[in-house]
């Protein structure tokens, strides 16, 4: 996702902005359906990548009814969000850029900025850390150092998100 982000007033809960959004909550898509929507799917590796203001917010615990069986699941599910920004902070774009910060350093790092190993895979751990470093790089000299990416969930660091390999 690309695009806006919001948060309510009292913080309890945000979401995405589609692009019929009226700036109401119930027009949005609240994390809270997002999280309801990837509960709901069978997959072994399940990846949300977001870039929008507010978007580290997702990552609030909502306890839900889960019964024994279901936590298994998801115990093996390779669940992976990778997030331009915490839930209290903005995604900055600049006039130069085609993309926002995040996204212009997402795609570097795919196409194997991030491969610190030099095997041609990017691993979730290599992308973790570039964009750490790379956003953060983007703010230097500037009045603003708000923007933090995060990647979270329940993922092995090794997990490959693009093979370069030819």
């Amino acid at each position: 996702f690309s695009g806006h982000g919001f948060i309510t007033e009292t913080g309890s809960t945000g979401g995405f902005c589609p692009y019929d959004w009226n700036q109401t909550f119930s027009s949005g898509l609240t994390y809270d359906d997002v999280r309801n929507f990837f509960k709901g799917q069978k997959a072994f590796a399940k990846i949300l990548i977001a870039d929008a203001c507010h978007s580290g917010d997702i990552r609030t615990s909502h306890k839900s009814e889960i019964n024994e069986t279901q936590q298994k699941l998801l115990d093996k599910t390779q669940i992976i969000t990778i997030l331009s920004s915490r839930g209290n902070e903005y995604s900055f774009d600049y006039g130069n850029l085609d993309n926002g910060y995040f996204t212009t350093h997402l795609l570097e790092g795919l196409k194997g900025g991030a491969d610190v190993n030099r095997d041609s895979l990017v691993t979730t751990g290599e992308i973790s850390k570039f964009l750490q470093q790379h956003v953060k790089e983007s703010f230097t000299g500037k009045a603003n150092d708000a923007q933090h990416p995060v990647v979270w969930g329940n993922f092995n660091k090794n997990f490959i998100l693009m093979n370069n390999k030819k």
